[in-house]
């Protein structure tokens, strides 16, 4: 008689799954929603800065972090928008195809890099995306032909609304291609529209392949088109991802949203907070709806950042208790709010250990009863075992990011980061990250600056220790040369950078 505790042996490796292989429509696997947030500063969620939580209101994503899995060292793969997006859907670093910088989608995803859409279509989920694409345009780039059956966004970021609309207040960084001065809109005012600043005309959204109209608030747009797409799908397990364009600039709320921050002072950071509120209120009604139609219990929500939030907002935005922001290597750049959320599967727990997007699609994967592929060489890890068991075990021994000549690395405690120098006068005629627009995806003439961080005493990187620990130095750069030889070199060279002062030594940050 072989006893019942070898039969769940013989099963769970036969399987290795929690969906049973074998069950087809609803039954056995469960719902994917991803909700990526665009900029977002890891302290402005209430769950992540408890100090300020007075000043925020982000109740729905905090109830979600509260009743799930909260990652407090939560990193994604690269610090601006279109190389993190390219490791969220592919699970592996986007250096390994060549893919460093924004400009990469230019020429889009390598199309043998497979994404979790086509992963999940192929085991008969329905695939849908809602908002930013930014991995390719070109007839075989677009999403409809990268795996999902369903897609409503835009090419490109634009404006969220019209800056005529009635209670609408729009404000835009200098120098960041949006307009040449900074320039703050209202309704009933004179407008002024910075020649970069696109507009929904040239810029449309799209339903597949079909122009839409439409002049409503982008955020409330979005959301709707989710909803409609779960509620069109709940009778067959779907992905949604569901990518907002906010809080990225330009900054745009509503009367509807700003009013809840009547009194917050700068501008920027009113709006900022407003749209931020608008992206909670999105969170709200997808929970709401998949609960509405009794599928909570069998969908796993992940929500998370593609980015820390940027300094260009000049006070608009915070990644306390981090420095850096969107574009450095420094935490701010590259520690999110991540949290997971799977009733009755996912344990409600905070994780101190450090995880990443890249981990995303191999746990989905687990979950969805999909047996990984040896040969695609995935970068991340299935984590749904951590999650079940204790979550007191570091999970994995480092990360690595690289932006051209610019890379880090974390391992344990310790923080390297490698950036190229440059001049005293650079940094100081671009302040608050302003945009410097040239090919510079190379070496410096001045060389790199070598920072080393121990984040169990200062999780703020401000003191450079590189000259206390040699030895340690030594060990990451080896590790980074490592890492790096499995690497590909940029693919195209980036048109743009920022350069600043880090500790009194400018850098250029290349993206």
């Amino acid at each position: 008689m072989v006893s019942s505790f070898w039969l769940v042996i013989v099963f769970w490796f036969a399987g290795y799954s929690l969906a049973s292989e074998s069950d087809e429509g609803r039954s056995g696997r469960p719902n994917i929603i991803i909700i990526l947030a665009d900029d977002l500063g890891y302290g402005d969620i209430g769950a992540y800065n408890q100090a300020s939580q007075t000043f925020l209101q982000t109740p729905h994503i905090d109830k979600l972090a509260e009743s799930g899995a909260q990652f407090n060292a939560g990193y994604v793969a690269a610090a601006v928008c279109s190389p993190s997006r390219a490791a969220l859907m592919t699970g592996r670093y986007p250096q390994r195809y060549g893919y460093h910088f924004n400009d990469n989608s230019r020429q889009g995803l390598p199309l043998n890099e497979k994404t979790i859409a086509e992963r999940l279509k192929e085991v008969g989920y329905r695939t849908g995306l809602v908002g930013k694409w930014q991995l390719g345009w070109s007839a075989d780039q677009k999403p409809n032909q990268r795996g999902f059956d369903y897609f409503f966004g835009m090419r490109s970021g634009t404006i969220y609304i019209p800056p005529e609309t009635d209670g609408v207040e729009t404000w835009l960084p200098r120098g960041e291609g949006f307009a040449g001065n900074l320039s703050v809109f209202r309704a009933g005012t004179e407008i002024v529209i910075g020649q970069s600043l696109t507009n929904r005309s040239k810029s449309p959204l799209y339903r597949n392949d079909k122009e839409v109209l439409d002049s409503g608030y982008l955020t409330e747009t979005l959301t709707s088109e989710a909803k409609r797409f779960i509620e069109r799908n709940q009778d067959q397990p779907f992905f949604l991802y569901l990518a907002h364009y906010a809080p990225h600039a330009p900054l745009q709320a509503t009367k509807k949203y700003l009013d809840s921050f009547a009194d917050v002072k700068p501008l920027q950071r009113k709006i900022y907070l407003s749209m931020v509120k608008a992206v909670d209120d999105s969170v709200g009604t997808i929970l709401t709806t998949v609960r509405d139609l009794g599928l909570a219990e069998n969908t796993l929500t992940i929500f998370l950042s593609d980015n820390g939030c940027a300094k260009y907002l000049r006070g608009g935005c915070q990644n306390v208790p981090y420095s850096g922001g969107k574009r450095y290597h420094l935490e701010g750049g590259i520690r999110v709010p991540y949290v997971m959320h799977w009733p009755q599967t996912i344990p409600a727990a905070r994780h101190d250990d450090m995880v990443s997007s890249l981990d995303i699609l191999p746990t989905v994967m687990r979950a969805s009863g999909i047996k990984e592929d040896l040969e695609d060489s995935l970068d991340g890890l299935d984590l749904m075992d951590y999650l079940a068991g204790t979550g007191n075990s570091m999970v994995r021994e480092a990360l690595f990011w690289r932006a051209g000549p610019n890379r880090a690395v974390r391992y344990d405690k310790w923080k390297l980061w490698k950036v190229n120098r440059t001049s005293k006068e650079l940094a100081s005629a671009t302040p608050n990250g302003g945009l410097i627009k040239r090919l510079s995806s190379e070496g410096s003439p001045f060389g790199q600056e070598t920072f080393l961080y121990d984040l169990s005493l200062d999780e703020s990187e401000r003191t450079n220790v590189a000259d206390k620990f040699p030895s340690i130095v030594t060990k990451l750069e080896r590790m980074l040369s490592e890492w790096d030889e499995q690497m590909q070199d940029p693919t195209v060279k980036s048109r743009r950078s920022t350069a600043t002062f880090i500790e009194g030594s400018p850098v250029e940050l290349i993206f």
